[in-house]
């Protein structure tokens, strides 16, 4: 023997509110409905031969369905005796009549409401007088069928990588489609469908792909139906080939920035493209900088701060000289390595290398063919470096600037951003210097100059050169 409590399902229509979400039909929410049969109950008279009783287990028995509102709701209070008078009725309130109808010992409620959840009772009663009776809880818990898709996001993968998503409904019936194709498929190999039960009794639908072919890109969309009920979500798919880092950028290779605290930040640029998307690292001076990242707390203390475009942002306020230097943007993935140099320079006087003193010597001698450099480098200063280079003979101590007329063809002068280099000609220079003789490097910006002095000694033989 047993109690049956069926439900049906009405067709009807509306729609969710979510982009990726595919259109209801219902006219009203899905309620879940939990028909809990008690199965304790009183004979009322002394027992007859012959067991009497309801058509159910003698156990507890829990059954978990799903209705609408305006559905109906089917109790089978059948015995074994069937000329036994059986009949329904409510304990936690009144039965209302006019909304059901009877087939022998089967009840149907009609036009299920919310008001129809309670304690039901079924009452069986023999002739003879014995009486059983069988408690039925009627439990309606207003849950609206949902899918969902884990991850829930569109997803760029490598070509021959793995891929997978799981959806799961909280009832109903799952499929997987790809661009409108049910899966699996024949006519997209290497797509597979797996079935499960999650926990609460959720169902799950795996979609997985092992190895991702350029086929595979497109929409996927995980279907829930249930008796005239539809939704669905969909993620977008992209296939791609492998690309090494690069990275392409905007700022210029070195920049000045000036001393005052107003005006905006100072916004180093690194875009990076490649795939899978290359891992990005800023140093400065060979020293990696702390990733921080714009709107978060650590932005409040730190001094360089990760634009969502992997810029570093130097803060203008407080700004010193040991903001300035060498910041380097590195682009790395599995397939190429890439990066970029900026050199930041702030208001600086310029310093002059001198490792050796102020004063250094060059040696040379009488028909020597090689050339004589003098190499001057500056190991700070901005903004733009001016360097100029000076002669003086012996102990005159006055210094006359090397584009004089006097020392026309003696020399040459090249300068860089940071240094300069004067270079008499590779031939016989005895022209140009016929006696004890002191070379200047003196350098100069806005902010300030320094100088250094080498002093050029002849000497009778080339062996002597190495004294």
């Amino acid at each position: 023997m047993a109690v049956q409590v069926r439900f049906s399902f009405q067709e009807a229509k509306g729609l969710t509110s979510r982009p990726n979400e595919g259109k209801m039909k219902l006219a009203m929410p899905f309620l879940h409905a939990i028909v809990l049969l008690v199965l304790a109950g009183g004979i009322q008279c002394s027992p007859v031969k012959g067991n009497f009783s309801f058509l159910i287990n003698q156990d507890l028995e829990v059954r978990r369905v799903y209705t609408a509102i305006e559905s109906t709701a089917v109790f089978n209070c059948t015995a074994n005796d069937l000329t036994a008078n059986v009949t329904l009725n409510r304990t936690d309130s009144q039965l209302r009549q006019e909304k059901i109808t009877r087939n022998g010992a089967v009840f149907t409620i009609h036009r299920i409401t919310r008001h129809d959840a309670g304690h039901y009772l079924c009452v069986a009663k023999r002739k003879d007088g014995q009486v059983i009776t069988r408690k039925i809880l009627l439990y309606i818990d207003s849950r609206t069928p949902s899918v969902t898709v884990d991850p829930h996001r569109n997803r760029r993968v490598l070509h021959g990588s793995p891929l997978k998503y799981v959806c799961e409904g909280n009832m109903g019936t799952l499929t997987w489609f790809k661009d409108g194709v049910e899966l699996p498929t024949d006519s997209l190999p290497g797509v597979s469908v797996f079935s499960s039960h999650g926990p609460n009794g959720i169902l799950e639908k795996d979609l997985v792909i092992l190895q991702a072919d350029f086929a595979h890109s497109g929409r996927y969309r995980c279907l829930l139906t249930l008796k005239g009920f539809t939704s669905f979500q969909y993620v977008e798919v992209s296939v791609k080939a492998p690309e090494p880092a690069s990275i392409t950028s905007v700022t210029p290779h070195s920049i000045f920035v000036n001393d005052t605290d107003s005006g905006p930040d100072v916004e180093l640029d690194c875009r990076v493209s490649g795939f899978p998307p290359p891992k990005i690292t800023w140093t400065k001076d060979g020293k990696e900088i702390k990733k921080c990242y714009k709107s978060h707390p650590c932005e409040k203390i730190q001094r360089y701060i990760l634009t969502s475009h992997n810029g570093l942002i130097i803060r203008k306020k407080n700004l010193s000289l040991d903001d300035q230097g060498v910041y380097r943007c590195e682009a790395e993935n599995a397939f190429g390595r890439a990066f970029k140099e900026i050199v930041v320079d702030l208001p600086s006087p310029p310093v002059l290398d001198k490792l050796k003193g102020r004063e250094k010597t060059v040696k040379w001698y009488a028909g020597q063919k090689k050339s004589i450099v003098f190499s001057c480098h500056a190991t700070r200063g901005a903004p733009r470096l001016r360097f100029k280079w000076f002669i003086a003979f012996g102990s005159t101590k006055m210094f006359v600037s090397s584009k004089n007329n006097f020392y026309k063809g003696c020399f040459t002068q090249r300068d860089g951003a940071k240094s300069s280099i004067l270079e008499t000609p590779g031939k016989d220079a005895s022209s140009c210097f016929t006696t004890r003789l002191q070379v200047k490097c003196s350098v100069e910006n806005d902010y300030g100059k320094d100088e250094v002095v080498y002093t050029l000694l002849e000497i009778s033989s080339p062996s002597n050169a190495r004294d």
